[in-house]
């Protein structure tokens, strides 16, 4: 439930889903550049 701001934090800062394969990601800038031109969906946090 994306409306519920608890759990979306949890799920974010869970260590076992940045192990997730295309869930988190830790990219540069040229990384995000190609993941943007790929990628219809994507959420990007600073």
């Amino acid at each position: 439930d994306l409306q519920n701001e608890e759990s979306v934090l949890e799920w974010l800062i869970d260590d076992d889903n940045r192990e997730l394969a295309d869930e988190i990601e830790s990219v540069n800038d040229r990384m995000l550049e190609r993941l943007l031109d790929e990628s219809p969906f994507l959420a990007v946090f600073f």
